[in-house]
């Protein structure tokens, strides 16, 4: 598997392949707030994203979003690029009354898929935290 990391503040990839963006907001992987178009679970501040290749072909992304950066409410979100079309966002972690930071995804040599990510009110005091998966 390749592992894609990469900085994508507003998830600003293009979705029709080498196309240039348009004005209308069409080469957006995710309609931005202020279009009208934003899909449910969209959060107004979106930040450090990392993109990796799943065993099937898909791409998983993560991110951390939420009211402003450093807001309680701000979590690790992810979505997934299967046939072309992206997935809703969705929560892949968050911590009890203190943001989420900085999501890394990767694949280790046993095929185990990780997401790294930090957690905590200010960069003194964070702490690390990482999930899992199988599949």
């Amino acid at each position: 598997m390749q592992l894609f990391q990469c900085m994508l503040p507003l998830l600003l990839i293009m979705s029709s392949g080498n196309a240039p963006a348009q004005n209308s907001h069409d080469g957006f992987i995710f309609a931005p707030l202020s279009s009208g178009r934003a899909q449910a679970g969209t959060q107004p501040d979106n930040h450090a994203s990392t993109l990796v290749e799943l065993k099937n072909g898909d791409i998983l992304t993560a991110w951390f979003a939420g009211s402003k950066e450093g807001a309680p409410d701000v979590k690790i979100y992810g979505a997934r690029l299967h046939h072309g079309i992206w997935s809703a966002p969705f929560k892949l972690a968050q911590a009890q009354n203190v943001a989420c930071w900085n999501p890394v995804l990767f694949h280790t040599r046993d095929g185990r898929l990780w997401l790294y990510y930090k957690y905590g009110t200010k960069p003194s005091t964070w702490a690390g935290a990482r999930k899992w998966s199988d599949d």
